[in-house]
């Protein structure tokens, strides 16, 4: 923590210092997320029901995230300090990162980088399986060229940690890399492929946009960690603009020895800068519906919020939501989802 700390603060004072050596350079950006949720009921099982506040309750927890950043012309940094536990205790700092940009073309990152340039989203919860370098308690460097316009390619390596008890680096690092690449074609697609050596995964999808107001995601993500078994994974996301209407719909599933799924539908009705809205779920498993609000995934799930959007990237969303469990040990939940974004 001590160490995490002396980062930050190095950090902070990098931000303070830019500006007075760079014309031109944006004012940094000090962002504050945070999601929790409030419950007047849960159960779990043949328990009787209760209640609570977050963040650690029905087993759901509830995240909090402060974020700090910078962004110049060709170089800037973020870093991210995460709350979790029940007692509001301050974990450490979750990931921090720094870039150097050469050229207009090559993109250098080094801290603990969490790069999603490559990861492609569903219309609903922005709940996604593509991320390049994502692993929150490694260092490492990651490279991204663009040798033509639309066209992205990285590299991302990691140094390995010590060995506990043994003082020996697990010097492994044909597992710990990852490389993607990502393709632009104006107004048409977007096409990402991305493999993690750590997780033995590979991904690939297309963010498709050729028509106008309508927009469709399709994913396939094949898991290789077990050599007994492939874990397929893929999900349809889809939506479309009606002003002021936009509806959007998720189809995910997953397939190892059986088969799990999950379907959500969401429709938003927009009065600037309000939106008032629903979404539906049923998940057979897979956690996947709920999962942006931090609820369980499993079995049926309607959620109507309002949320406000404004000029300076400020945000707020609340709602009241059930979720219905299901399963040999069901959880069912009435929450109060509360999410908000503060930013100045």
């Amino acid at each position: 923590m001590k160490k995490a700390s002396v980062i930050l603060f190095a950090l902070v004072m990098l931000a303070a210092s830019i500006p007075l050596f760079a014309d031109g350079a944006p004012v940094a950006k000090w962002t504050n997320w945070s999601e929790g949720i409030i419950y007047p009921y849960y159960q779990v099982g043949s328990a009787a029901a209760s209640n609570g506040v977050g963040p650690n309750w029905a087993g759901t927890g509830s995240y909090q995230s402060w974020a700090l950043g910078y962004d110049g012309n060709n170089y800037g940094y973020s870093s991210i300090f995460e709350f979790g536990d029940a007692a509001f205790a301050v974990a450490n700092l979750s990931w921090y990162q720094a870039y150097y940009k050469m050229f207009d073309m090559v993109k250098l990152t080094f801290g603990k980088p969490n790069i999603r340039d490559y990861r492609l989203t569903d219309k609903i919860n922005g709940n996604g399986y593509n991320a390049l370098f994502n692993w929150g308690d490694q260092h490492g460097l990651a490279v991204q060229v663009t040798p033509v316009a639309g066209l992205s390619v990285a590299l991302g390596l990691y140094v390995p940690n010590v060995a506990a008890g043994t003082n020996l680096a697990a010097l492994d690092y044909a597992n710990n890399f990852g490389a993607a690449f990502s393709y632009a074609i104006p107004d048409m697609a977007t096409i990402a492929v991305d493999y993690r050596g750590d997780l033995k995964q590979v991904s690939v999808g297309a963010n498709i946009t050729a028509v106008k107001d309508i927009g469709v995601v399709v994913s396939y993500q094949a898991d290789f960690s077990n050599s007994a078994q492939l874990v397929s994974k893929a999900f349809v996301s889809a939506s479309a603009a009606f002003a002021p209407v936009t509806v959007a719909a998720d189809f995910a599933m997953k397939y190892a020895t059986a088969l799990n799924f999950a379907v959500e539908a969401d429709v938003q009705y927009a009065m600037a800068p309000w939106t008032i809205g629903v979404t539906v779920g049923y998940d057979d498993g897979l956690a996947w519906v709920g999962s942006g609000m931090g609820l369980p995934g499993d079995g049926l799930s309607f959620f109507p919020y309002v949320a406000a959007g404004f000029d300076n990237g400020s945000s707020v969303k609340i709602g009241f939501v059930y979720a219905a469990g299901s399963g040999a040990s069901p959880v069912a939940t009435m929450g109060l989802p509360i999410l908000y974004t503060f930013a100045w």
